[in-house]
Parts: C-alpha cells; sequence; structure tokens
C-alpha cells in the first residue's frame, strides 16, 4: 500500500527547502493556518 503514495519529506529536507526562500519557518504551516483561522474566528465573534 505504501507505493500507492510518495515518500513523506523529511524535516531536514524542509527545513533546507525553507532555507533557500529565505526564511525560517518557526511553527508548521499547518499550525499556523489553524491559528490564523482561530483568530478570524475570534474577532468575528466580537464584531457580533
Amino acid at each position: 500500500m505504501s507505493h500507492r503514495f510518495p515518500p513523506l519529506r523529511t524535516q531536514a529536507e524542509m527545513l533546507h527547502k525553507d532555507r533557500a526562500h529565505g526564511r525560517t519557518m518557526l511553527v508548521p504551516t499547518a499550525v499556523d493556518l489553524t491559528l490564523f483561522a482561530a483568530l478570524v474566528l475570534v474577532i468575528a465573534l466580537a464584531l457580533i
């Protein structure tokens, strides 16, 4: 079953890719998007 899915990138490869873009990611993108969505929800509730 593992042949159906591409191999996952290691953390070292992801860090190397981020350094190539000239920035360091302190948190994974999924966590960053989750925090952003939570912030938008809190602001929306505050405006109601």
